[in-house]
């Protein structure tokens, strides 16, 4: 995934941002070639077996904290232990994808027919600041309510 910035620096709160006057924000492409600094992802199998969050379902990533037995979500901050399996594979943190990059392409197994695969829907995730002016706000959820 590339995600790029809008300004190099950004605001460090809702006061800086209006102070500013400049508008900013991210431009995400998620099946991008490369991410932002060129690199191409790191490739991995096995996808299936990648821990999510018992909370907020989130993915194990490399911002995520690891201990022997458990992670923390980086987005929630939910301690999650690890199964037997996966405490082995992490044990070697450097020789798994999801250890090495933010940026990775895991493999998932096939578990219908290739059709099914070929004929599921894109998925779109719209990230946005809520620290705009409401009236900002009300014109952008408009702009993606249309486009659903």
């Amino acid at each position: 995934m590339a995600v790029r910035a809008t300004v190099s620096r950004f605001p460090i709160d809702s006061d800086a941002l209006e102070a500013s006057g400049l508008p900013w924000g991210l431009t995400v492409t998620p099946f991008a070639a490369q991410d932002e600094n060129g690199i191409a992802p790191a490739r991995g199998s096995n996808g299936h077996l990648l821990p999510r969050c018992e909370n907020c379902y989130a993915y194990f990533n490399t911002y995520c904290e690891l201990d022997q037995w458990a992670w923390n979500c980086s987005l929630c901050g939910t301690l999650n232990g690890l199964p037997s399996d996966a405490i082995a594979r992490y044990s070697n943190p450097h020789s798994i994808p999801e250890m090495s990059s933010s940026f990775i392409d895991l493999e998932l197994p096939l578990d219908g027919s290739e059709e099914e695969m070929t004929q599921a829907r894109p998925v779109y995730v719209a990230a946005i600041d809520l620290s705009c002016k409401p009236s900002s706000l009300s014109i952008l959820l408009v702009g993606l309510e249309s486009r659903l």
